[in-house]
């Protein structure tokens, strides 16, 4: 039986490979894994951080890498790469968008796709006992602290209120 799709951005990807917890998608078993070819792009271009590269690379082998076809959803707050992300997850009736840019994650929503965000795939992993309510506290922290992870704070009490209720 084949699994439902999920369309994955770049900016979980990045952040889940700083904390070396890319392994967590393969663990959850969320569904195959669709990435635009534009976020593909993003990950590998000459921007990418050199010391991440290698594990984006391997991650990225494992994804079904998707040319966009027609022109993406318009969205003067959206990205290029975001524009196809949504456009994929659309096209492909995606159960997950895996993206953390909340315009994005509410345009999931309005075009039926379930968003989920960085945060809520490590509380995903309490949930199912992957990882300790420890160690995604320590994962949060270090996002914010020091690899340059923006939330608001509402966004972050949210979280904590449901990691305490998942651990």
């Amino acid at each position: 039986m084949k699994r439902a799709a999920i369309v994955i951005d770049a900016s979980p990807i990045i952040f889940l490979g700083k904390l070396d917890r890319l392994g967590l998608f393969d663990a959850l078993e969320l569904g195959s894994r669709l990435v635009p070819d534009a976020v593909q792009a993003e990950l590998l271009g000459p921007s990418a951080p050199p010391v991440l590269r290698p594990s984006l690379e391997r991650f990225i082998a494992t994804c079904e890498v998707v040319a966009v076809a027609g022109p993406p959803i318009a969205g003067p707050a959206l990205s290029f790469a975001d524009r196809c992300v949504l456009a994929l997850a659309i096209e492909r009736k995606a159960r997950l968008l895996v993206a953390d840019d909340l315009p994005l994650r509410k345009l999931a929503e309005v075009y039926g796709v379930t968003p989920l965000g960085t945060l809520g795939v490590l509380l995903l992993a309490i949930k199912r006992g992957i990882l300790s309510p420890d160690e995604v506290l320590d994962d949060a922290h270090s996002l914010v602290s020091r690899h340059g992870f923006r939330v608001g704070i509402e966004t972050y009490a949210e979280f904590q209120r449901r990691m305490q209720k998942t651990g």
